[in-house]
C-alpha cells in the first residue's frame, strides 16, 4: 500500500506548523453554523468560522519553517526536508489558521491509485505513527465514520513538540480521512487544548461534504493576483492565484469586472477580470453571481 510516507510526513509537518504558531459514529445533515464560510478544496466542501485566515504554503514556507526548528527538533526538520526534496508537500491543498489560539486546519489530497476503505487506511497510518515518533500517542481510532453518507476514518493523537522558547508543549490532532475515488483527502485540526480541539474538529468534520466537481469553464491565470471572499479589493483575502496557473470560473458580477473561480489549489473565491486570461464573449456566458 502506496499511503504511508507521504501522509506519516504530512501529517507531522501539519503538528510542527501549529506549534510554530502557538488536537463509531454517524455525522449527518451537513449544516453552517452561524458566522462560518464554506470553503471548496477538490471534491469537498467544509466550513470554517469566518475569523480563521487561509494561508498558502510554498517551498520557500517550508525551508523558512525546517531552518526555525533545527536546533529544538531535528527529527520533524528532517521530515519537512523530505517533503521539500521529494515534492510532497504539493499534496497540501489547504492551509488555515486561527491566530488568536494557536489552532490550525489542513486538508492534503493524496493519489493512491486504487479505491480503499478506512478499514484499510486507518491500521496502516497507526502503525507508521507508532514506529516513527517516540513522543507520539494515539488516543483512539476510529474506521466505520460517516461524514454526510461519506465513509471515513478517524485518528486522535498527542504528540510533545519543543517550542522556539526551548519549553516542551503538548498539541492535540484530529484527522478524518475520507477515500473518494482513488484520492485520500485527509482533514486535520491541531492545537493545544485537547478538548477544545476535538470539539473543533468533530465541528468541522460535521460541515464536510462532497460537491459536485463538474463546474464550469477553465482559464488561465496572467497575473499573480488575490482571491478574495467579495467581489472588491476590500474583500478579505482566501488565497492567491498564480501566474500561468489553470484556475476554474464558476461565475461572475453583474458589471463581469469579477470572476468567481475556484484556484489550483481548490479555494473558491473572487478574482479581478484583469488577472485572468479571458475574453468578453465567454465572460458573458458566465451566470451572475450575488
Amino acid at each position: 500500500m502506496k499511503i504511508q510516507a507521504p501522509l506519516v510526513r504530512l501529517m507531522l509537518f501539519i503538528a510542527v506548523c501549529a506549534g510554530l504558531v502557538l488536537s463509531t459514529g454517524v455525522v449527518s445533515a451537513a449544516s453552517m453554523p452561524a458566522g462560518w464560510q464554506p470553503h471548496t478544496i477538490g471534491a469537498i466542501q467544509l466550513g470554517l468560522p469566518e475569523s480563521w485566515q487561509v494561508l498558502p504554503v510554498s517551498k520557500a514556507d517550508l525551508q523558512t519553517i525546517s531552518k526555525q526548528i533545527a536546533k529544538n527538533n531535528p527529527e520533524f526538520a528532517s521530515l519537512i526536508q523530505q517533503l521539500i526534496d521529494s515534492g510532497q508537500y504539493k499534496l497540501l491543498k489547504f492551509f488555515a489558521i486561527d491566530l488568536a489560539k494557536g489552532q490550525n486546519i489542513n486538508v492534503l489530497i493524496t493519489p493512491v491509485g486504487t479505491q480503499l476503505t478506512p478499514k484499510q487506511i486507518v491500521p496502516v497510518v497507526e502503525q507508521q505513527l507508532k514506529a516513527n515518533i517516540s513522543n507520539l500517542t494515539i488516543v483512539n481510532t476510529n474506521t466505520n465514520l460517516k461524514l454526510n453518507g461519506l465513509p471515513a476514518g478517524r485518528i486522535e493523537y498527542t504528540l510533545g513538540l519543543t517550542n522556539q522558547a526551548n519549553q516542551t508543549e503538548q498539541l492535540t490532532s484530529v484527522q478524518y480521512y475520507v477515500p473518494i475515488g482513488t484520492d485520500i483527502y485527509v482533514l486535520t485540526v491541531t492545537g493545544g487544548a485537547q478538548q477544545e480541539i476535538v470539539a473543533l474538529a468533530d465541528q468541522v468534520a460535521a460541515t464536510l461534504q462532497k460537491v459536485d466537481t463538474a463546474s464550469g469553464p477553465s482559464a488561465t491565470v496572467r497575473t499573480t493576483g488575490n482571491l478574495r471572499e467579495a467581489p472588491s479589493t476590500k474583500g478579505k483575502i482566501l488565497d492567491q492565484i498564480k501566474a500561468k496557473e489553470t484556475i476554474t470560473l464558476l461565475g461572475r458580477n453583474k458589471a463581469g469586472t469579477w470572476l468567481r473561480i475556484t484556484n489550483a489549489r481548490g479555494v473558491t473565491g473572487w478574482a479581478s477580470i484583469t488577472l485572468l486570461n479571458s475574453n468578453a464573449a465567454s465572460v458573458k456566458l458566465l451566470k451572475v453571481l450575488p
